[in-house]
């Protein structure tokens, strides 16, 4: 049977082989490093472009100081589950997750602590962020799971000792662990670069809807992110 392809009458389209963050902190160079990128209605906080590529650096350096995370093992051994709604904080934790060596899975706030343990269990997660409105059930998830460190990117206002907190698991601040000042003088030197390969490092882990029986993980690598956010 003969074959017939067809060609776009368009030039081809360069997708670069760089991490996501990487391109995202190239086209940040063309804002005002003063304008504001992210700003909550709700709370009047506010982040700048150049807040951006300097909180997200901060976060990758912090996120293997303090944790060790992406420190050790392939990418896919360092999974943070980001359990949060539309936040300004949210670009800095994803992109420096990657940054540190590891990939995110992301989850509906709306889960019950049965569908975060599945999905913590199922990603290999070994850390999540959440809010303190969250955090009841995302301890109950924990069981049988490999998070060892649970991050509040906000504080919580209770001030209460937290409680059924499993063993060997830590209630971190966000600000104050991931967002805290170099406690060296190494200029934010990675205790190790990732080695990424935009083709084939993931990027992220979502879950699909599960419309035709349970919900499975997307690998979905740095190229394929980009490719996403070129076209749509």
């Amino acid at each position: 049977m003969s074959q017939t392809r067809f060609f776009s009458k368009f030039s081809k389209v360069d997708i670069p082989n760089v991490p996501v963050y990487e391109y995202l902190f190239s086209k940040i160079k063309e804002f005002d490093p003063e304008d504001v990128a992210f700003h909550d209605v709700n709370t009047g906080f506010q982040l700048t472009y150049q807040n951006l590529v300097q909180f997200t650096k901060v976060v990758a350096y912090n996120l293997q100081e303090r944790i060790n995370f992406g420190v050790e093992g392939e990418i896919t051994d360092n999974v943070m589950a980001i359990l949060l709604p539309n936040h300004p904080l949210y670009f800095c934790l994803f992109h420096g997750v990657n940054m540190a060596g590891g990939c995110n899975t992301t989850m509906n706030p709306l889960y019950t602590s049965e569908e975060i343990q599945k999905q913590l269990i199922d990603s290999n997660s070994t850390a999540i962020a959440t809010l303190p409105m969250f955090l009841e059930k995302t301890l109950k998830a924990l069981e049988g799971t490999k998070v060892k460190h649970v991050l509040l990117l906000q504080p919580d206002p209770s001030h209460k000792e937290q409680e059924g907190v499993p063993e060997g698991v830590k209630v971190l601040d966000f600000k104050s662990t991931l967002l805290a000042p170099p406690a060296s003088n190494n200029g934010m030197r990675l205790k190790r670069q990732p080695q990424i390969d935009a083709q084939k490092s993931i990027c992220v882990l979502p879950y699909s809807s599960g419309t035709s029986g349970t919900a499975k993980g997307v690998m979905l690598t740095h190229q394929f992110v980009f490719f996403q956010n070129i076209f749509f």
